[in-house]
């Protein structure tokens, strides 16, 4: 199943993916660039592109509660029976176990090993 949703926080857009089992958001709009680094034919290693700052003042709760209510909506509506997504750090992990431990749904599962949170529906004997 293959389900996308974007929205919008402030001046950022941003977009919820359920790709072939796998969930990942990602912001869409990107910093603009500043510099693109002119082709050289003789340098084997070009610079890279030089972007404007990017230390945002991003609202992490407020893109988090979205991104939530989107996974929930689509598993109300679609009865995802599985997905998996990534914590890269150990505070992504504990934020998302929180979260799963207070939004998941009552018939839905998770299990977490090698950074990855493995989501799946329970059912009923």
């Amino acid at each position: 199943m293959n389900l996308q949703q974007s929205f919008q926080v402030q001046d950022f857009r941003y977009e919820v993916r359920l790709y072939h089992g796998e969930l990942s958001f990602a912001l869409l709009n990107r910093p603009r660039r500043v510099r693109i680094p002119k082709a050289d034919d003789w340098i084997n290693f070009m610079d890279d592109e030089i972007y404007e700052d990017v230390a945002y003042q991003v609202p992490v709760w407020q893109v988090l509660k979205h991104v939530v209510g989107i996974v929930q909506a689509w598993l109300r509506r679609y009865r995802v029976r599985y997905f998996t997504f990534n914590a890269a750090t150990v505070r992504k992990i504990q934020v998302y176990e929180r979260l799963l431990q207070r939004y998941l749904p009552d018939d839905y599962a998770y299990s977490f090993d090698f950074n990855a949170f493995h989501v799946y529906i329970v059912e009923a004997s």
